[in-house]
């Protein structure tokens, strides 16, 4: 065992410089275009998982079983996403959606295919997440 850990570990060094190859390496940039990040949309089910795992994560150590108020704007719509990622996630967490008054707000809004869901304490954001809900065609 000690001598193949050895002989692996020689054959690694004399070999990892001919791995490059000889010269300076250019300057400047050696990529001309800067890589973009594509837009990932979602199905409903998987923006529903996803903000449920992202919010979890957050929800566990910041406000573990706290009752959450919801914020909405009077959109019915925006207010069941954020329902649905409290109750779902509460399971875990012990969180869940307060009926008043709260120090811990869960904001929702929904503009055109993206919902975004922002989670405050006293005012200060301390998460938030957004996701693209691809639209269905039929």
């Amino acid at each position: 065992m000690k001598k193949s850990l050895i002989f692996t570990a020689v054959t690694l060094l004399l070999c990892g410089c001919n791995l490059l190859p000889s010269g300076t390496p250019p300057e400047g940039n050696i990529i001309d275009t800067p890589p973009t990040v594509e837009k990932h949309s979602y199905t409903v089910p998987e923006a529903v998982d996803y903000l449920i795992s992202s919010f979890t994560m957050k929800a566990i150590s910041e406000c573990p079983g706290a009752e959450i108020a919801i914020r909405s704007n009077g959109d019915s719509a925006a207010y069941n996403w954020a329902y649905m990622v409290i109750s779902r996630s509460g399971t875990i967490t012990g969180n869940r959606a307060a009926s008043g008054q709260s120090p811990w707000v869960m904001e929702a809004k929904i503009s055109g295919n993206v919902v975004k869901l922002s989670l405050l304490h006293n005012d200060r954001e301390v998460w938030n997440e957004s996701v693209t809900v691809a639209l269905r065609s039929n």
